[in-house]
């Protein structure tokens, strides 16, 4: 029998590159404060691409939270992002989202909302 291990709140309080390194987990979720407005932040776009990038290096999932607008899920997708967790994609829930469909046409209108935004910028 196997478990995995996570790190929640990554990049907040207790949730650091100390526990990162000791804990030797499989995945870290980035704490949503480091991705708040990180489509307009240079600051926090280095700090997330250098924490993607560590991750994907270690072999770590890496899961960005509290994604909540087209913009910030663009970037970070742009960033190398896989794994997101936020409003604009689904609310909580006590029953697991089964309908990979309806996520799937968030991610893509908030893609082409993105799109739109820039044409016209």
């Amino acid at each position: 029998m196997g478990f995995s291990t996570a790190i929640d709140d990554f990049g907040s309080g207790y949730s650091g590159l100390t526990a990162f390194c000791d804990l030797k987990t499989d995945l870290i979720k980035i704490d949503m404060a480091l991705l708040h407005n990180i489509d307009t932040d240079p600051r926090r776009q280095s700090i997330v691409k250098a924490l993607i990038n560590l991750t994907a290096g270690m072999g770590v999932i890496c899961i960005l939270e509290g994604v909540e607008t087209a913009a910030e899920l663009a970037t970070l997708r742009e960033m190398g992002g896989r794994y997101f967790q936020g409003f604009l994609l689904g609310r909580p829930t006590l029953e697991r989202l089964n309908d990979d469909a309806t996520i799937l046409a968030r991610v893509q209108d908030a893609e082409l909302s993105q799109e739109s935004a820039r044409k016209s910028a």
